[in-house]
């Protein structure tokens, strides 16, 4: 008897092979599923990257605050005060 009073009965040879049917196709249906839609993938991962880019420009205009704001606002804040120093300097040099 089993740990719940059931009787634990061997798995016949036909459900073994079911059992390797189905390990076999999960498989291969797997394989040939990579086999085929990673050309599509690769084909057409120009046109969902540039989907990506204008749906982030997007959201970043419109305010949502995608992923990466926060370095973009950085890099901008960072080049205006470079533009600053610099427009400070030519005016030094020009009242010389």
């Amino acid at each position: 008897m089993g740990q719940n009073g059931s009787e634990v009965q061997p798995v016949s040879n036909n459900q073994q092979l079911y059992q390797k049917v189905a390990k076999i196709s999960k498989v291969l249906t797997i394989f040939w599923s990579i086999i085929i839609f990673s050309p599509v993938l690769i084909i057409f991962s120009p046109l969902w990257v540039s989907a990506f880019c204008v749906y982030w420009m997007y959201s970043y205009g419109t305010g949502k605050h995608p992923i990466g704001a926060d370095l973009v606002d950085l890099a901008r804040d960072a080049i205006l005060e470079t533009v600053d120093e610099m427009k400070n300097k030519v005016e030094q040099l020009g009242k010389v």
